[in-house]
């Protein structure tokens, strides 16, 4: 079946990552869960960077050559073994590498405002930790409160108790102003790197949602009348009912149907049936009538329910026409070259949306009660009127002579075929 979704509204383009990057930002998540993918990655990013600041830290300290260096390169170097063993132990549970990489965090700025001192600035990493709050996500604010207090704890301790110089060169001034520029680098490139990622899944998440919201937007406009659909979006709680003083209904039912499809194979039926109403879906938008629903071989529309009864009763019969000539140029089907009868009645009606799943926009009353004992009294190829629906349009159409017909139900009705657009109009049938 062929479901018209209308295209989704142009976007701007959004940088991607390279799939190789891609890739390596997912290594160790085993999650299937989006959300939780999401926040993992993120701690991925994050232990990336770290490995990366923390090998730089050892390039740059040995190329200044200076002795007794070893327990900070040590340091160091083993900083980015532990960063890059966080991602191997996302299987281990949702929050655990989070967690596991906030430890090496605040451990290893410890560590190293113990051997280089407050001068070398790395304290400042302890303002990265706010982060981890991306990482947990809001189900898990009571461990990032924990943390938080914790960071706190440890950043007024290392102001207050940690040593301006540390055990490493002290005497040497000048080297500890290198590492302090290493560390506002090192705590710069971090946080660009964790910000340009949050921001980059931000936009990724919000076009993935527009693409979303978009797509069902079509759909429940595909489903349901565009004004109808438009006060389901604005008020999904409030119930969709309506009444028409003068509402055009149509029915149409295609004769023979079920003999001709008794043998034959449910595909094709389906394609002869998606196919014909095809056509008939498209014949009802282009004049402007508005399809209410489908049963089996049968087939509902209504016009008027913008308000405009008589260019809606137009509008109906013409339709009846444009779709009495579609079915007669439809190839045969189980052999047979099948017609269609239709019944068109004017009045009043109720209509509304019922349902809260596989909902759908319905309308009832006597107006398509009455409609369809015409469509199921008209001859094959016959569009069967009321009389009401007949003075309605008399200048636009031509009909057949009135005649009598009783309606189980509700008795002798004057009845009109309808013929043709009456001559000098325009009321030939679109197709």
């Amino acid at each position: 079946m062929r479901i018209a979704i209308l295209p989704a509204p142009q976007r701007r383009s959004v940088w991607r990552l390279p799939r190789w990057l891609d890739a390596l930002l997912s290594v160790g998540i085993v999650s299937t869960d989006l959300e939780v993918r999401r926040r993992q990655r993120f701690v991925n990013v994050a232990a990336i960077a770290g490995a990366v600041d923390s090998l730089f830290h050892v390039f740059y300290d040995a190329s200044q050559e200076l002795p007794g260096l070893a327990p900070l390169h040590l340091h160091n170097l083993t900083l980015t073994i532990l960063f890059l063993t966080v991602p191997l132990t996302h299987r281990l549970g949702e929050i655990v590498a989070a967690l596991y990489l906030t430890v090496i965090v605040l451990g290893g700025v410890c560590v190293a405002l113990w051997l280089v001192g407050l001068e070398s600035g790395a304290h400042i990493y302890l303002v990265i930790i706010p982060f981890v709050f991306i990482f947990l996500g809001p189900r898990h604010w009571h461990w990032f409160a924990a943390i938080l207090a914790v960071d706190y704890v440890l950043l007024l301790a290392a102001l207050d108790l940690a040593p301006l110089v540390g055990t490493i060169a002290p005497g040497d001034a000048a080297w500890r102003h290198s590492v302090a520029s290493q560390v506002l680098v090192g705590a710069l490139t971090v946080n660009a790197l964790l910000i340009a990622y949050a921001l980059t899944a931000l936009r990724r998440t919000e076009q993935a949602l527009e693409t979303a919201n978009a797509q069902s937007e079509a759909l429940l406009t595909t489903l349901l009348p565009a004004r109808i659909a438009a006060r389901l979006k604005a008020a999904p709680a409030q119930t969709v009912a309506e009444r028409f003083e003068q509402v055009t209904i149509l029915f149409v039912d295609i004769v023979g149907f079920t003999a001709a499809v008794r043998n034959l194979p449910p595909e094709q039926v389906i394609d002869y049936l998606d196919r014909l109403y095809t056509r008939f879906d498209r014949l009802a938008a282009s004049h402007g009538v508005e399809k209410i629903k489908t049963m089996g071989d049968g087939y509902m529309a209504a016009g008027g329910l913008d308000g405009d009864a008589r260019a809606g009763a137009i509008a109906v019969g013409r339709l009846a026409l444009a779709i009495v000539a579609a079915v007669s140029e439809q190839p045969a089907l189980g052999g047979r070259q099948l017609a269609v009868r239709a019944g068109i009645h004017v009045g009043p009606a109720t209509a509304g949306v019922i349902g809260e799943r596989r909902f759908s926009y319905d309308i009832w009353g006597d107006a398509v009660n009455l409609a369809a004992r015409l469509e199921a009294s008209a001859r094959p190829g016959q569009i069967l009127a009321s009389q009401a629906f007949a003075e309605q349009v008399a200048a636009t159409f031509d009909f057949a002579a009135p005649g009598e017909l009783n309606i189980r139900g509700i008795g002798n009705l004057t009845t009109r075929a309808l013929l043709r657009p009456a001559a000098g109009t325009q009321g030939e049938a679109q197709s």
